[in-house]
């Protein structure tokens, strides 16, 4: 799966990042049962820390958007 995320600047990095996947979801570039990358890989490749992916995780989970 490849799961295209750009970030803009170091101002609200967890808002950036789930707009984007909320966006990818409702738009059905991310389809339902495709499997997110793992927040280290997306820590390595968006230079965000683990915890702010993770905490956007958790939020799109509690909404609805994932499944943990």
């Amino acid at each position: 799966m490849e799961l295209h995320v750009v970030i803009n600047g170091r101002k609200d990095l967890a808002a950036q990042l789930y707009k984007q996947l909320r966006e990818a979801i409702e738009s059905g570039r991310l389809a339902a049962g495709m499997q997110l990358p793992p927040t280290r890989l997306l820590t390595e490749q968006l230079g965000i820390s683990r915890k702010t992916i993770s905490d956007v995780y958790a939020q799109m989970a509690y909404e609805n958007f994932l499944i943990a």
